[in-house]
């Protein structure tokens, strides 16, 4: 029985371990560290040495793309005012709840004093370098749901409304991606 086990069944529960971890938005890497090291990663369970957390968040589809492994985070939340905790980006899903539009991330965060607990609500900023381009303040511009306006200032008190292709919100800017020239004024 142990052989037919050997030969038949513990390939079949590798796998569906696999599978598992990787729907829990583990990447096959750090699985494969996990069967080459075949001691499970105790801090996914909470257990013992607390001093590194795993904190899972999920982002929004629009976002995946300037989230990648490596990236660097910073962890604050109401329970801790005043800490940030910093760690970095593991892993990105490579499935997506279709219900809620989301795809979770897994973060490794060094927390010395441990003030994370298990099922923590944080914040999370995720660090990503989206390069550089034009940008203006979101009050800038006025959303109609088929365009977006932004208003230009022309001189003398005029200001001439425009259409503008908008791209990504990053923080209290959206990114312009057609419409306006670097250095034109639009009121705020």
């Amino acid at each position: 029985y142990t052989t037919a086990y050997q030969r038949v069944l513990a390939p079949l529960a590798e796998e569906s371990a696999k599978i598992k971890l990787m729907q829990l938005g583990m990447d096959e890497e750090s699985i494969g560290a996990i069967k080459r090291n075949s001691l499970p990663d105790k801090r996914l369970l909470h257990l013992g040495d607390m001093s590194e957390a795993w904190v899972y968040v999920n982002i929004y589809e629009h976002e995946v793309p300037f989230v990648k492994k490596g990236n660097l985070v910073e962890v604050t939340a109401a329970s801790m005012p005043g800490v940030k905790l910093q760690g970095r980006v593991e892993t990105v899903s490579p499935f997506a709840d279709m219900e809620s539009r989301t795809v979770k991330v897994r973060m490794l965060v060094k927390d010395e004093k441990e003030h994370l607990r298990p099922e923590t609500p944080v914040n999370v900023l995720i660090q990503s370098d989206l390069g550089s381009g034009l940008a203006v303040p979101l009050d800038a511009v006025l959303l109609t749901g088929d365009h977006a306006i932004v208003f230009v200032e022309k001189g003398e008190g005029v200001f001439e409304p425009r259409y503008v292709v908008v791209g990504q919100q990053v923080g209290e800017f959206y990114e312009i991606k057609e419409g306006l020239s670097e250095g034109e004024k639009v009121v705020v």
